[in-house]
């Protein structure tokens, strides 16, 4: 019989979620609590719980930046410290593939601090601004009252998450409150029921496009090709018994890179002819950020405070990318 552990951790989203949302066993999202302190800005980190459920591992050894700490775990079924290390390594394995799959399959990236440092100043205070102290700090969240460690999950005292259609919610999902598409049971469902090969091309996928959102302001360029390389891991794997084909003259592979791609988009973004040439216009611009170095503006000029039309074209064609990007990528699991 399957044991099971259960744990509650923090993460972040840049919008505050008032609701709660459980998928069966498996987890659930819930308002952070009343102890837990929110910013005092409207754009800011907001704190939420996600309790989830998974199975006992295996003990073993995970290395750390002490090798020698190997030698003290002699006996990996004794030693309580080498279980202890596993099953928080197993358990923040778990809290990376759902706060990775929600931030696709929702419109909002849930992501976990790092262990990055920065010289800071306090937000939302009164006193002037030339008597601000500066700051040394590094990225961390909790508070007293927050307890990791439970048996089961808890009973919600919040309103369930709000639903919208799907075909509203993927296409207008700016200025709205943390929400979920009405379809969201049935994409975790079908998540679940993926076969190996098939879930680890659709992780690769999620993993990329979070890295696109999360290098969006620093790394537009980069940020740009990771969105692209994301639909490009799927057409790997629908693509993954095609024969290849060969030029009758020289013998050399025939590739069809973008004729694929612009397959793809069609059969899971639009089949419109504008989107056609949207989807053209995309690969365009990937191939010359991968194969020429031409970078986007954002990279070239990143103006803070002021933008030129051709910025603000290129920032709204930018954002255009995320919203189909999502759309392709849940469009695929929904056919699976």
């Amino acid at each position: 019989m399957t044991e099971y552990f259960f744990r509650r951790q923090i993460v972040m989203s840049l919008v505050p979620v008032t609701g709660s949302y459980r998928y069966k066993d498996i987890f659930q999202l819930l308002p952070p609590d009343k102890e837990a302190p929110t910013p005092h800005v409207v754009v800011g980190h907001y704190p939420l719980i996600i309790e989830y459920r998974f199975e006992k591992p295996e003990t073993e050894y995970y290395p750390t930046w002490e090798e020698g700490l190997k030698e003290q775990f002699k006996d990996p079924i004794k030693d309580p410290m080498e279980f202890e290390i596993t099953l928080l390594t197993t358990g923040q394995r778990k809290v990376n593939e759902l706060t990775c799959l929600l931030s696709v399959l929702s419109n909002f990236r849930l992501f976990n601090y790092g262990a990055e440092q920065a010289w800071v100043i306090p937000m939302g205070d009164v006193y002037p601004t030339s008597d601000r102290k500066i700051l040394m700090g590094q990225h961390f969240y909790s508070y007293p009252e927050f307890v990791s460690s439970i048996s089961e999950f808890s009973m919600p005292d919040s309103t369930p998450m709000k639903y919208c259609e799907p075909r509203d919610y993927y296409r207008d999902h700016y200025f709205r409150p943390f929400d979920l598409p009405s379809c969201i049971d049935v994409l975790l469902t079908k998540y679940i029921r993926l076969n190996d090969e098939a879930k680890k091309a659709f992780d690769s996928s999620c993993i990329l496009f979070c890295n696109a959102i999360d290098i969006w302001t620093q790394m537009a360029s980069l940020s740009f090709a990771a969105f692209v390389s994301s639909l490009e891991t799927l057409i790997n794997y629908e693509h993954r018994n095609v024969t290849e084909k060969r030029c009758s003259e020289c013998g050399q592979p025939q590739y069809q890179v973008r004729q694929k791609f612009l397959s793809f988009l069609h059969d899971f973004g639009s089949p419109e002819p504008t989107f056609k040439k949207y989807a053209d216009e995309i690969y365009q611009y990937r191939s010359k950020i991968l194969h020429s170095g031409k970078l986007l503006l954002a990279d070239l000029e990143r103006n803070m405070f002021s933008f030129s039309n051709e910025e603000h074209n290129e920032d709204m064609f930018r954002r255009q990318l995320i919203n189909n990007t999502r759309i392709c990528l849940v469009n695929w699991l929904m056919a699976q």
